[in-house]
Parts: C-alpha cells; structure tokens; sequence
C-alpha cells in the first residue's frame, strides 16, 4: 500500500526481451567459439594423420610455450625486483631448457631409432656420447649462471636458477608422455 510497486508490472510487460538477432555481441562470440570448435577438430584430424612424430612435435610446441609461460611470471618478478638489465637470466634459462630436451627427448630418440642415428658421423658421436654431451652442456650451463652472477643479486639469482629447475621439473611428465607415445600406450599401432 506505500506505492513502491506501482507503475513496476506494466513497465516490465511492456520491455520485451531482447532477442538475439539484435545481438551482436553473442553472435560474434558464437562464431568465435564455432572457428575454434572446427580448429580444434581439424587439429586433432591432422595429428592424428601424421602420427607419432606430429604429436610429438605438438607436446614440444607446448612444452616450449609453457616454460616460456611460467617463466614469464618470474621475470615479471624480477623486473620489479630491479635485477641489472645486463644479466642474462633468461638465456641461462632457456639454455638449461635446450639442454633438458636434449637428454629426454634425445634418450627416447635414440633408443627408438638408433639405425637414424647411424647414417651420419655427428649423429653417431651424439648417439654414443649422449650422457657425456649432456653432462658437459650442464657444467657449461653451470659456468654461464655463475658467470652471470652480480654482487648484491646473489639470493635473487640463486632464486631464479631454482625457479627455472623447479619449471624444468614440472615439465617431466610431459616428455614422459612422448615416451609413451612411442611405447604405444596411448596410440594405436
């Protein structure tokens, strides 16, 4: 009886709905999500007709943009952080990560198909010494880092060196899943 509720019922009756076709927005998204259904689709066809070597490839491409991503948030850190900009964390970084692929996906590689690596010399020398090669591109990696260090940064550094090996570690199931790849476990034949 106060008169709030008066005039409310006739107004609301007389907005209708809006529909979609005046929409734009739900339309463009709607398209949006149907081009990625379709890309997503056809991505999984073409993996699934090249094979084994295709999705190895594609786990590779998404270990590279995972690692880039994750890093990215340390970095971030340490801008904030006000590291020298004549410190190359991120190519010590993305040098242990080359070095991380190397031994995994080189270990699966090379028992997998030895007879590839015997058509060439430097990929027999690889084949044979690959635990050796390895280990000298670790200490290599090792000397980079601690020729990079700067006095007053020391903890900063030695945070991200752990950072990046913390990342590297998160990204060893990944390379277990090309191992299974190629033992069959999850694909046919």
């Amino acid at each position: 009886g106060d008169g709030a509720g008066v005039g409310a019922g006739p107004e609301k009756a007389a907005a209708s709905p809006k529909l979609l076709v005046d929409q734009r927005d739900k339309w463009r998204k709607w398209w949006t999500r149907t081009y990625t259904t379709v890309g997503m689709i056809a991505g999984f066809i073409g993996i699934i007709y090249f094979g084994h070597l295709a999705l190895v490839a594609f786990i590779l491409v998404l270990q590279v943009m995972g690692f880039k991503e994750i890093l990215q948030i340390r970095h971030e850190k340490l801008r904030m952080d006000r590291l020298p900009p004549d410190v190359p964390i991120a190519l010590v970084d993305w040098f242990l990560f080359a070095v991380y692929q190397y031994f995994i996906i080189g270990m699966i590689l090379t028992s997998r198909f030895p007879a590839f690596f015997m058509l060439h010399p430097v990929l027999t020398l690889a084949l044979n010494h690959h635990s050796l090669l390895v280990f000298t591109l670790l200490i290599i990696g090792v000397v980079a880092f601690v020729i990079t260090l700067r006095k007053g940064f020391y903890k900063m550094q030695f945070k991200q060196v752990a950072w990046c090996g913390t990342c590297l570690l998160a990204m060893a199931p990944s390379s277990f899943h090309v191992a299974n790849i190629f033992e069959g476990m999850i694909w046919y034949g």
